[in-house]
């Protein structure tokens, strides 16, 4: 599988203080470009309060997702890099499409839906994987891979798969 190619930029809002006056902080904007060509930005205020921020990623999870189980799945894809923390929010660093393979893989874990299909099958919530990641239109990426394909298993999904062992 070829790697998508990840981009990430950093601004910084310089400025010249007026003599006399000390800066305690400086504020930055990161944008990054996922593999679809979407370009996602947040806002961190203080770069000396990001260290703290990142390392409370776990407050950024829904409810559903508040347990050791889950936790330890996400541990894994911010230590392989699929997840950054950008000190506001986390950020998916691959393609919607595997995102949505994702959130399905862990509704599925950790029965983030109660609802079920005609099936019987548990449904996606998709909205708390949209909010968390500061993305739109999971179900739809879905849709329109299957409408091509008869199984869920987008290019990578390996790597996905990798997580829940």
């Amino acid at each position: 599988m070829d790697k998508e190619k990840k981009s990430e930029i950093h601004i910084t809002n310089n400025f010249n203080a007026p003599i006399g006056q000390h800066i305690d902080h400086v504020d930055t904007i990161n944008f990054r470009m996922d593999g679809d060509g979407n370009f996602h930005f947040g806002m961190v205020e203080n770069v000396k309060e990001e260290k703290q921020k990142a390392e409370k990623w776990e407050d950024l999870l829904p409810k559903e997702l508040k347990n050791d189980e889950a936790m330890d799945i996400f541990s894994k894809a911010i230590e392989a890099e699929m997840i950054t923390n950008n000190g506001c929010n986390l950020l998916w660093n691959n393609n919607k499409l595997l995102l949505a393979y994702f959130a399905e893989k862990m509704c599925q874990q950790f029965n983030v839906s109660n609802k079920q299909d005609k099936d019987g099958n548990v449904t996606v919530s998709w909205k708390p994987f949209e909010q968390l990641f500061n993305v739109n239109n999971l179900k739809s990426a879905k849709q329109n891979y299957m409408q091509r394909f008869t199984r869920f298993e987008p290019d990578g999904h390996n790597e996905i798969d990798s997580l829940f062992i």
